[in-house]
């Protein structure tokens, strides 16, 4: 399944969903997602990998890439229930400080944020993400 995203901009932070493989096909759609939470948000970036089916070493590659990217621009790159629970990639100390929570909720929580999805919020996705999916 082809790489899709829905991106949540909230008041004090934005959550990026993928869904499908991310692997080295599906970087460029990282990439502009990536480029659109910078565009379109503010605060902490919390990236829900929870519906992901795979990523591949390319695709980790190039998350640690987006947390540098997120950090220039000035913001943060927090990840939410890594595929196969391989926190490990994340917590390497030569990349930036990506911090791992394990379920959307608890991300939330962290943040004081509602976990009302309307509350002060917009959204945006890919043309293929998932009616199962949607909000």
């Amino acid at each position: 399944m082809k790489l899709q995203w829905r991106y949540d901009s909230r008041p004090d932070l934005g959550i990026l969903t993928l869904t499908g493989r991310l692997g080295a096909r599906d970087l460029p759609r990282l990439h502009g997602a990536i480029g659109w939470t910078l565009f379109h948000g503010g605060g902490p970036l919390i990236l829900d990998l929870s519906l992901l089916s795979e990523w591949t070493g390319p695709g980790q590659d190039a998350v640690i890439k987006s947390g540098l990217r997120l950090e220039a621009g000035g913001r943060t790159l927090e990840i939410v229930a890594t595929p196969d629970s391989d926190a490990a990639v994340i917590g390497c100390s030569s990349r930036p400080a990506i911090r791992v929570h394990s379920d959307l909720a608890s991300a939330l929580t962290a943040h004081g944020a509602s976990s009302d999805p309307t509350a002060g919020r917009r959204e945006w996705h890919s043309d293929g993400w998932p009616q199962e999916h949607a909000q």
